[in-house]
């Protein structure tokens, strides 16, 4: 696992290219507030708390059958670098967490995309009143209230280098 991301990892993936090279998406945490969750990927019950955390949605990969490793490459990340305070809907520095990975690679011989990955996953946005803030896309400053998302990166170089895609916010 990466620094500042190895308190563990969840939901992998796996992909297979058309060189037959193995590719594999996660998830992966570390929490640092003052309450933290039972699961590395965190329930429903206990999201909140993700909120305070170093996380992110990673790929690696194998060539030679799984055997060795890539140096994991982000696809999207998140440093919390707040005060921990209890309930993490206060916390001003609270961050995204994603979760949920889906790893897809462009396999079709006669594809113009031939080799592009696509890795999708769920960010869910920090907000609260006392937090004055609403990190969701188009949200309601009044209301400040987190939401969710579906998230896309597009990959054309080998697991490296992703490009998350952004689609237009409510106004």
């Amino acid at each position: 696992l990466r620094t500042n991301f190895t308190q563990g990892a969840a939901a992998p993936t796996v992909a297979f290219d058309a060189q037959g090279n193995v590719y594999v998406a996660f998830m992966a945490v570390t929490y640092l507030g003052a309450t933290q969750p039972s699961l590395t990927n965190a329930d429903t019950s206990q999201r909140a708390f993700a909120l305070q955390s170093n996380n992110g949605i990673f790929v690696a990969k194998s060539s030679d059958g799984g055997l060795s490793w890539s140096q994991p490459a982000a696809v999207a990340q998140h440093l919390y670098t707040g005060g921990g305070t209890l309930d993490p809907t206060l916390d001003p520095a609270a961050v995204p967490y994603d979760a949920f990975p889906q790893l897809a690679i462009d396999t079709s011989l006669t594809s113009p995309t031939l080799g592009n990955m696509y890795v999708t996953w769920t960010r869910y946005y920090p907000g609260s009143a006392a937090a004055q803030a609403n990190q969701y896309p188009g949200g309601n400053p009044a209301t400040n209230k987190g939401g969710s998302d579906v998230m896309i990166a597009v990959n054309a170089n080998d697991g490296t280098g992703w490009n998350p895609q952004t689609g237009p916010t409510a106004q």
